[in-house]
């Protein structure tokens, strides 16, 4: 099978994926079946990862990458702007008592609130896993340990979970 061949079946998949996720975030949903919401939370997340792993091209040029991780990173940072200013706003569970650009930065840029933590998250694992790759002189097991390192290091710091980026490399 050719790199470029698309697998309409993981596009289905994480089309399932989406719409358990957006559906289960809904509070009238997620309330009225909460034993179902506890079910589609143990893997709907899970998947998506490891599926966003498996289709990850560590193989494309910097250049190339780097443009990926930008088209993820500017919707990324207006919607995360957006619930943080509204965090500090309003009397949510995440409420921020004095947003100051401290906070902000802290939040946007290592410990993002809300829904958006997985673009965080997806941007994190993809950018370390493709550094890893390019490691000289080691072999790809030895690379594949690296970037698991490197998130736990990030897991440690508290920068993500330690669960949701080694889905992501199990499925890369």
């Amino acid at each position: 099978m050719d790199i470029h061949t698309r697998l309409e079946e993981l596009d289905f998949l994480r089309a399932v994926m989406i719409v358990l996720m957006v559906s289960f975030h809904l509070v009238w949903i997620g309330d009225s079946y909460p034993q179902a919401k506890t079910v589609v939370y143990t893997f709907h997340m899970p998947v998506f990862l490891i599926i966003s792993g498996f289709l990850t091209n560590t193989y494309k040029p910097a250049r190339t990458f780097l443009r990926r991780m930008l088209w993820l990173a500017v919707p990324y940072a207006v919607m995360e702007s957006g619930y943080i200013v509204m965090a500090s706003l309003l009397p949510i569970r995440e409420h921020i008592d004095a947003l100051t650009p401290a906070v902000f930065a802290d939040r946007l840029l290592l410990h993002p609130l809300g829904p958006y933590w997985f673009l965080h998250t997806l941007m994190l694992s993809s950018t370390t896993l493709y550094f890893s790759m390019r490691l000289p002189r080691i072999s790809t097991a030895s690379r594949f340990i690296a970037a698991g390192l490197a998130l736990a290091l990030c897991a440690r710091l508290g920068i993500c979970s330690l669960a949701m980026p080694l889905y992501f490399l199990a499925g890369a």
